[in-house]
């Protein structure tokens, strides 16, 4: 079973199968007084079937976990060789790497103090070595804060994820860099927003 959230799809976990939300789709029972309630406001979300042998065209293309235990700084230079993409663009690239939104994005190479700009395929291999490990520190930092939540995310207890409190530079245009006070500048790369440092993050 796949479960696409789709813009603001969420799911929620409830002691009964009576929808408490105008927008519930789908309650699936697991045990006594446990229910999972499927909200989807904008329904762009979706719920599908998968067979175990082909997967699914959602999942198919889909590159590495940055969890992967094959995935590697050697891996990810090998990926990006060839590649003239911005680093932002190519991070958020979800069949080169899975999972890495908009926010985590900008988060981890402000924590690495790497331009977005720069183009990946030049990066050397202590650079992807330093990348990773950040990247990997960022999410693992996210997880435990129980995700982000700007508008519509919640997880499935309803409550808030409280990693928006750690942000250092996503939505922050022109407050102050948290290391050198400098104004946090708002870029646009592939229509999506960037926010960075450019004295921290120069070139």
């Amino acid at each position: 079973m796949v479960w696409h959230l789709g813009m603001s799809g969420r799911v929620i976990r409830r002691p009964s199968m009576e929808p408490v939300e105008k927008h519930t789709h789908a309650v699936f029972k697991f045990a006594p007084e446990t229910y999972l309630h499927f909200i989807d406001p904008r329904r762009f979300g979706s719920i599908l079937w998968a067979p175990e042998d082909r997967g699914h065209p959602l999942l198919n293309h889909l590159g590495m976990d940055p969890f992967d235990r094959e995935m590697s700084a050697g891996a990810l230079k090998n990926l990006a060789r060839r590649s003239k993409a911005p680093i932002k663009s190519f991070l958020m690239n979800s069949r080169r790497l899975a999972g890495i939104g908009n926010i985590y994005a900008c988060e981890t190479l402000f924590a690495c103090l790497m331009n977005p700009k720069r183009p990946a395929g030049r990066l050397t291999l202590k650079d992807w070595r330093r990348l990773l490990a950040v990247l990997r520190e960022t999410l693992s930092k996210s997880i435990a804060s129980g995700g982000t939540t700007l508008r519509d995310f919640f997880n499935p207890d309803g409550a808030a994820g409280y990693f928006a409190t750690s942000l250092a530079v996503y939505g922050k245009e022109n407050r102050p860099c948290p290391n050198c006070g400098a104004p946090i500048v708002r870029a646009v790369q592939c229509g999506r927003s960037t926010f960075f440092c450019k004295v921290c993050q120069k070139k």
